[in-house]
């Protein structure tokens, strides 16, 4: 392999180092290995449930309610 050609693969090899490492850069990054992201959509999901199940308590207490008023009339 001439110089020339040697310089050639050293800078190809070059440029591919750095476009992966630019790409890993951009990655999400991950406190303590944990990832942020799919945490915070954990968390959100959760809120949801919670929020869902509160609405179904109070609907079953207000109906609870308007029975024992019936029953006590």
């Amino acid at each position: 392999m001439s110089s020339t050609g040697v310089r050639i693969a050293i800078g190809v090899a070059a440029l591919g180092w750095v476009g992966s490492e630019a790409i890993k850069s951009r990655r999400r990054p991950k406190p303590l290995g944990v990832d942020v992201h799919k945490l915070a959509k954990q968390i959100g999901k959760a809120a949801e449930h919670v929020e869902q199940t509160s609405e179904d308590v109070r609907m079953l207490s207000a109906q609870a309610r308007r029975l024992s008023e019936k029953l006590a009339a």
